[in-house]
């Protein structure tokens, strides 16, 4: 946002803000219920991946598709439970040199009570000499 800022993108910083700070007001809600809708799931990563996506100038294509048979507004996941897999991707799997990075989530039913959340990147894959700038991990 200071980059916005600095460089007088009024629309850009706003936007941010204003995606920060839906992310504080819904996430002291989802935090304490242990399942949430997929709706309201959904809802949440949007502004959590374009504040994301800001840090690549916002160059990392992002698809959410949820197949037509579910129903959205009943379906219920664990809450917060996928936006940890979308953070690992934007922390390990989106160096600068990926070219035409993308995020794809797809939601699918296999039966009544089984739903298939995918999410496909395309960035680098995890090798052994992988380094991210946020995360270290130690190789045994």
């Amino acid at each position: 946002m200071e980059y916005y800022i600095m460089d007088s993108n009024i629309d850009k910083a706003s936007r941010f803000l204003g995606d920060f700070a839906k992310l504080n007001r819904l996430n002291p809600d989802q935090c304490t219920r242990p399942s949430i809708l997929l709706s309201e799931e959904i809802e949440y990563l949007k502004p959590y991946i374009r504040i994301e996506n800001t840090r690549f100038n916002n160059a990392i294509r992002v698809e959410i598709v949820v197949n037509p048979e579910i129903d959205v507004y009943e379906a219920e996941i664990p809450s917060m439970i996928l936006q940890t897999f979308v953070e690992n991707v934007f922390v390990h799997v989106f160096p600068g040199n990926v070219k035409e990075p993308s995020l794809r989530l797809s939601f699918k039913r296999f039966s009544k009570d089984v739903l298939k959340c995918r999410i496909e990147d395309i960035g680098v894959r995890f090798s052994e000499t992988s380094h991210s700038k946020l995360h270290t991990i130690p190789m045994a």
